[in-house]
C-alpha cells in the first residue's frame, strides 16, 4: 500500500490554514484546537498517518492536500507531489491547479506536459472549479464570445471578485456586444467590496 511508503519517505498550499482561521507558519500541536487535528484542517506531525491513512482510504481530496501541504514544508518534495497527484484526482481545485501549473510551465520534478495540462483543467472544469473558469474564458474570448460570457458570468455569481471586475470592464468598453453604464456600476462596486485590492487592479 503506498501510503505507509510515502509516510516513510519523509513523514502546496499554505493558504489553506488562514482562510480557515488557524495559524500559520511553525505550529506547535498544543496550539491547535482538537477539532482541527481530528478533522485533519491541519495536518502536523501528530495526525500525520491517521490524516493520510483517512484520505487513502475516503479518497478525501481536501485531507489529501492538507498531508501534500504538511511535507512540502519539512521539506519532502517527492512525497508531497504524490499526494498533490492524489488530491488532484479526487477532485480537490486547489491541488488541481498546483498540477495544472506543473504540467503548463514545467516546474520541477515534472517537465512541461501539455497533454496532462489540458487533461488537468478539463477535470477542474468538469468539478466547477473558478480559476479554471476564467482561464478557459480567456482562452475562448476571441473565438467563441457567448461561451466565455457565460463562463465568466456563472463565476461573477459566485462572488469571485476578478471575474465581476472584468464584466465590468466588458460593459464599459462594450466588448460583451452592448455597453451598459449601470451593470458596469454594480460589477464595480460588487468588486471592490469583494477585494479592494483587486478592484484598484483589474477595475480602470
Amino acid at each position: 500500500m503506498r501510503l505507509w511508503g510515502r509516510i516513510t519517505i519523509g513523514a502546496v498550499s499554505a493558504g489553506i490554514l488562514g482562510a480557515c482561521g488557524l495559524p500559520t507558519g511553525n505550529v506547535r500541536t498544543s496550539q491547535l484546537p482538537d477539532y482541527a487535528l481530528a478533522s485533519c484542517d491541519y495536518v502536523v506531525e501528530a495526525n500525520l498517518v491517521g490524516c493520510s491513512q483517512r484520505a487513502s482510504e475516503r479518497r478525501n481530496g481536501d485531507v489529501a492536500m492538507a498531508v501534500a501541504s504538511y511535507l512540502a514544508q519539512k521539506p519532502d518534495p517527492a512525497a508531497a507531489l504524490q499526494w498533490t497527484e492524489d488530491a488532484a484526482a479526487w477532485g480537490n481545485g486547489k491541488a488541481l491547479r498546483a498540477m495544472y501549473d506543473s504540467y503548463y510551465f514545467g516546474k520541477a520534478p515534472l517537465a512541461a506536459d501539455q497533454t496532462a495540462a489540458a487533461k488537468t483543467l478539463d477535470a477542474a472544469l468538469a468539478g466547477g472549479a473558478q480559476w479554471a473558469r476564467l482561464l478557459q474564458a480567456s482562452r475562448l474570448w476571441t473565438t467563441n464570445v457567448p461561451e466565455a460570457r457565460t463562463l465568466i458570468t456563472q463565476t461573477a455569481e459566485q462572488n469571485n471578485c476578478h471575474a465581476q471586475a472584468f464584466l465590468a470592464n466588458a460593459y464599459y468598453d462594450g466588448s460583451l456586444g452592448e455597453k451598459n453604464w449601470t451593470r458596469r456600476i454594480s460589477g464595480c462596486c460588487s468588486a471592490r467590496a469583494a477585494a479592494p485590492r483587486a478592484y484598484r487592479r483589474f477595475i480602470r
